[in-house]
């Protein structure tokens, strides 16, 4: 049997500039490489008229316009969009952009299926690209292209007749299929798929080890979150909940970078807590492991998640979480023998859930069982079952497992 041709087409997948953007997307191409697929990788990249830049938007103009990513050659093809002002009409401005580069990919590498991270504006596009080129489209749906995109109006009914128009739809929990279906897509139509980890990256490290390597003050207990500094991750409730905290010699680090950094520090400096509040920035994704290492405890105080893989990750680390009650949260912790989960948007209670975390005594291989429990590979066979179902093709045993909360499920109540 031919080897499948997957065309991944989505933005958020990792550049020379932004290393770590849609790093999850890269590992999921390596796994299906594995797994003995052809595939191709196009990044498109938004294009400014150079009087509209700011700033935060620099990045992009850097990008080339093809490069080497682990292996990949990815090509990142400009589209025209207005920053700030008709978001509505993106994925229409990209579908408009790249449909000709398109029609020389698919004409040269013939794709048995276009597969796309993120329903707007990529998921959009990808779904008229189908119709053009009559190649089946897969969107894999991850947390916020529902949970904030959608909700715009417009947006969302636009979301909402992609996603039907798509051949596929995978959601990243059980939580989030909910969230797609409510935009009118039929359940039938959407499988969740859970990401999957590394488990030789992500592994236990003992504690004077990993703050010795970061040269972090070895003393007291320290509660650790992994995280962009967004709004919908609750970094700001997390702060609030720092200063609440009662056990002696608390600190808290959080790594990440994002929109939301100036403020949160500012708000630390209010909460007058800047000796037990670090910003540690952005880090390289190799040492990530090393950072969730030197905490007693990972916290997430999100808003809104989709499968949040810093959780899974930081289990896969042997230790406790505590974090909210959103999105796919509840379908990781899913046992106090693993963590704490309280209610977003109350720094109190998740003040106490920290305080009881550092209290207890965990069992640290329990922890790093139930984190390692599913890597990559495993997403691939999924995700190739998925496809064979979808193409008709003879299925080599593909799927780990069809039962719910094994990775693989179509039907979540």
């Amino acid at each position: 049997m031919q080897p499948l041709r997957v065309l991944i087409s989505s933005g958020i997948f990792p550049n020379r500039i932004l290393g770590n953007r849609g790093i999850y997307n890269l590992k999921q191409a390596e796994a299906l490489r594995r797994a003995g697929c052809e595939v191709k990788v196009v990044a498109p990249v938004p294009y400014f008229p150079r009087f509209l830049r700011t700033r935060a938007y620099a990045w992009q103009a850097s990008v080339p316009g093809e490069d080497d990513v682990a292996g990949f050659r990815v090509e990142y093809p400009r589209y025209f969009v207005t920053p700030k002002v008709l978001r509505s009409f993106h994925g229409f401005f990209l579908f408009l952009s790249v449909v000709f580069r398109y029609r020389r990919i698919v004409s040269q590498f013939r794709p048995d299926v276009i597969y796309g991270f993120f329903a707007y504006p990529y998921g959009f596009a990808n779904a008229l690209m189908g119709r053009v080129f009559r190649v089946p489209v897969v969107t894999y749906c991850r947390g916020s292209d529902i949970h904030s995109i959608a909700q715009n109006k417009l947006q969302g009914r636009l979301i909402g007749w992609s996603l039907r128009l798509a051949d596929r739809v995978f959601s990243v929990s059980g939580a989030l299929k909910r969230d797609v279906t409510a935009l009118g897509v039929d359940p039938d139509h959407v499988s969740v798929i859970f990401n999957g980890i590394e488990p030789d990256r992500f592994t236990p490290m003992s504690i004077e080890e990993a703050r010795g390597r970061l040269s972090l003050e070895k003393g007291g207990r320290l509660a650790v979150c992994v995280s962009r500094l967004s709004a919908e991750k609750g970094i700001d409730v997390l702060v609030d909940a720092a200063a609440r905290v009662r056990t002696p010699g608390f600190r808290l680090v959080v790594v990440g970078g994002g929109p939301q950094r100036a403020l949160l520090e500012e708000q630390a400096r209010r909460l007058g807590i800047t000796d037990r509040v670090v910003f540690a920035g952005d880090q390289p994704h190799d040492e990530v492991p090393v950072w969730v290492a030197a905490g007693d405890v990972f916290v997430l105080g999100s808003r809104k998640e989709g499968y949040p893989n810093a959780v899974v990750e930081a289990l896969a680390c042997g230790r406790p979480v505590v974090a909210t009650r959103v999105g796919g949260v509840p379908e990781i912790v899913t046992s106090d023998v693993l963590g704490v989960v309280v209610d977003p948007e109350d720094p109190e209670a998740l003040a106490a859930a920290i305080d009881e975390a550092m209290g207890r005594e965990w069992d640290n291989s329990a922890i790093e069982a139930a984190g390692k429990a599913r890597d990559w590979d495993a997403v691939a066979r999924d995700v190739l079952f998925e496809f064979d179902m979808l193409l008709k093709r003879p299925s080599p045993g593909g799927a780990a497992s069809a039962e719910p909360g094994a990775g693989r499920t179509r039907e979540v109540s």
